[in-house]
């Protein structure tokens, strides 16, 4: 459904369905539809970015602006790396924040100005190669009438929470933890499918097993 179908469909249910209710009700429905973008790694949030990452490379900002956060990367055609926290890094290798070397992972940092993806790599390479990025992207907003949420399932979940911002909004608050109720049996469903069909699918996931020496924060 767009969303103007959800506003429309969510006004006539409350049988007040004029300019200002289906106003309301869009504000709510895309309110609704960025939580639940943001409450998982949901599988059709996940895509891949490659860039091309200078030999002595210590930072590096991916050049993707709708990327949101790291999930997991490849460096080159086979070697697998994998975010670290930053503390983790400086209690156990404090060197690799500064050394030249063998990459073998990233400390994810505060986003630029213009929101994009900063890492700091452990260690900056010593070769140029291609870093292969498995990305959760930013929530594609929903900004006009026409715009449609891309989650399977999503709609039914929409709907319930949407109407039960209304309720909410008309002080019918019983009803609304109702119609919330409702929405949270959707999201979980969703969940349910959006595991079984992560479960079917090969993921770049780090197995530790393939790294051309130690890795120190193991």
């Amino acid at each position: 459904m767009t969303r103007s179908e959800i506003a429309t469909f969510v006004a006539q249910s409350l049988g007040i369905d004029d300019n200002i209710t289906r106003d309301q009700a869009t504000r709510f429905a895309q309110m609704r539809w960025k939580m639940i973008w943001d409450l998982r790694l949901w599988t059709q949030s996940l895509v891949t970015h490659t860039q091309t990452v200078p030999a002595a490379s210590q930072e590096i900002t991916l050049t993707d602006t709708t990327l949101d956060r790291m999930v997991n990367a490849r460096w080159g055609t086979d070697q697998q790396v994998e975010g670290v926290a930053a503390d983790l890094a400086f209690r156990t290798d404090p060197a690799a924040w500064t050394e030249t070397g063998a990459f073998q992972g990233y400390v994810e940092r505060p986003k630029d100005s213009l929101g994009r993806i900063v890492l700091r790599l452990l260690r900056a390479p010593a070769q140029e190669k291609d870093l292969l990025c498995l990305c959760k992207r930013k929530c594609p907003e929903l900004t006009t009438d026409g715009s449609a949420p891309t989650l399977n399932g999503i709609d039914q979940a929409l709907i319930a929470y949407t109407f039960g911002d209304m309720l909410r909004y008309n002080r019918q608050f019983q009803k609304a933890n109702e119609l919330y109720a409702e929405g949270r049996g959707h999201v979980d469903q969703m969940i349910q499918i959006d595991e079984q069909q992560a479960a079917r699918s090969q993921r770049l996931t780090p197995d530790g097993t393939d790294y051309p020496g130690m890795v120190p924060w193991r």
